[in-house]
């Protein structure tokens, strides 16, 4: 019995040799203070504030990524398509499709007659030359969707100085350099943050 009391008693005095030399450090102090989150709430309540604010601005920027993914969805197949139809005239006879060209283009099915056309009907689809312009809402007037989709979508013709290749520049996007643009004009007047990467104004 006095062997177990003798640890403690040594413990006892040894905590308060060091209290009295300012090297005791009391355990319980080091121990959160659990009443001091009620007492002062802005210490809690401040991280799930953040994290609220964080998740408004990911649903705000969520629903103009769906509609950018609309508006790729609708023009992506419509423009292939012209820009392959355009290329072959261009190479057989040196120029953009004719009318009498572009109406048999917009009535022609691939392999499935009950399919789209190749190309859409004018309104939707105006080639001017080689360049095209797309209006998104008579684009997209047979697609299901949520979003409302309006404005129109230019895709100029460009070709380097010289060179054989052919491309389009796509809404306020910039040629290439030493590349010459067939149409200057362009009539895009869809939001920018709507317009895929490419179709953008570079800065």
């Amino acid at each position: 019995m006095c062997d177990r009391i003798k640890p403690a008693q040594r413990e006892m005095t040894q905590n308060h040799t060091m209290q009295k030399a300012g090297l005791f450090i009391d355990r319980r102090r080091t121990l959160p203070d659990y009443r001091a989150l009620t007492r002062q709430p802005l210490r809690w309540m401040l991280p799930w504030l953040i994290v609220w604010v964080l998740c408004g601005v990911a649903l705000a920027s969520w629903s103009v990524l769906l509609d950018r993914v609309a508006l790729i969805g609708r023009m992506l197949a419509p423009v292939a398509q012209a820009r392959m139809e355009i290329a072959l005239e261009r190479a057989f006879s040196g120029r953009g499709p004719d009318e009498v060209r572009l109406a048999v283009l917009r009535k022609a099915r691939t392999g499935n007659q009950h399919g789209p056309p190749l190309l859409p009907e004018e309104t939707a689809m105006r080639i001017d030359g080689t360049s095209l312009h797309l209006n998104m809402q008579a684009l997209g007037a047979n697609v299901a969707s949520s979003s409302d989709l309006t404005g129109i979508v230019s895709w100029r013709h460009a070709q380097p100085d010289g060179g054989a290749t052919q491309l389009w520049v796509c809404g306020h996007a910039q040629p290439p350099a030493g590349a010459i643009l067939a149409d200057p004009q362009n009539l895009t007047h869809v939001a920018p943050e709507l317009l895929p990467s490419n179709c953008r104004a570079s800065r």
